[in-house]
């Protein structure tokens, strides 16, 4: 771990930094995280969550007949570990002593809030980055056309292709009706986000919120913005090509429980400074302890590749 020693404050404080450093310590940081996963608070070091095998379907009784009896089931149980995260810095006590602009000051306190908030924010867009290539607990990618069932022959599809486009946000948002729970019959899930990598956000507005079908010659009405249910969410963190913009897009359904992404928090940020006596090192240190990952695959988020 590099040290930060007298001959750098000089560095930190030309061509007028100071103020700039002080000003860019001082702006809140928008976090984009809660908008996209549940938070959960979790004390043991891993939190297991299970698909709910529902019961199959009721059925008329045969007259003497015992008939079957039915038990709910758990499967696909997906397991999310806590893991301790943390950024550490540390000065030389000299550069403590004689810095008269306060600059060592700063580095204990915002530098170290926020490379914590920004991997926090690579972490949980990372589980959306990564649906189409990470497998979940029932065998197939997070976001796949084939979810298999507990009871039932059928399967869940969250998965279609295709860029932003008017067709493909009603088709990705039709998707839902067809999501089905354990035993085959309709769910009952809904679309209530739209999420879009931050630089999609015109093209997004253009075709939810134009009353005429967007890049259309025509007077076609845009039933997309007669729907008007679908919140927007912009998150920089999600990937996209800088040369072709392609990128992928997803939609949630943010009214279930303990379905899409999970943020399992254990303990929150904590920051620490001490003395080192062996060097005479001032030490700081800022960290959390949480897990992220995806549960109950097949339900909460649809998603496309862009491609």
């Amino acid at each position: 771990m590099a040290t930060t020693r007298m001959s750098d404050i000089g560095n930190l404080m030309l061509a007028g930094s100071t103020a700039i450093f002080e000003k860019n310590v001082k702006i809140p940081a928008k976090q984009y995280w809660p908008e996209i996963c549940q938070s959960v608070q979790e004390e043991k070091q891993v939190g297991n969550y299970d698909t709910l095998g529902n019961l199959t379907p009721a059925a008329k009784h045969v007259e003497e007949s015992a008939g079957a009896y039915d038990k709910f089931e758990y499967n696909n149980r997906t397991n999310i570990t806590n893991y301790v995260w943390e950024k550490k810095v540390k000065v030389t006590l000299e550069a403590s002593l004689f810095d008269q602009y306060g600059v060592v000051e700063k580095l204990f306190g915002a530098p170290l809030i926020k490379t914590l908030r920004d991997l926090k924010e690579h972490n949980v867009a990372g589980v959306y980055n990564a649906m189409f290539t990470a497998t979940g607990a029932d065998g197939v990618y997070l976001a796949s056309a084939t979810h298999p069932l507990l009871n039932s022959s059928k399967v869940n599809n969250n998965l279609m292709t295709g860029a932003l486009s008017t067709e493909n946000i009603k088709k990705m948002q039709n998707m839902f009706n067809s999501i089905y729970d354990q035993a085959g019959e309709k769910h009952g899930t809904r679309a209530t986000h739209l999420l879009v990598h931050e630089d999609k956000q015109f093209e997004v507005y253009e075709l939810l919120q134009s009353s005429l079908m967007a890049w259309e010659m025509s007077n076609t009405t845009n039933s997309l913005e007669m729907n008007g249910k679908l919140k927007v969410v912009l998150n920089p963190h999600l990937t996209i090509d800088a040369t072709t913009g392609v990128a992928p897009w997803f939609m949630l359904d943010r009214s279930l429980d303990k379905a899409g992404v999970i943020m399992q928090t254990n303990k929150g940020m904590t920051l620490r400074n001490w003395l080192e006596d062996d060097d005479l090192t001032l030490r700081g240190i800022a960290y959390e302890v949480y897990g992220v990952g995806q549960v109950t695959p097949g339900y909460g988020v649809c998603a496309s590749s862009g491609a």
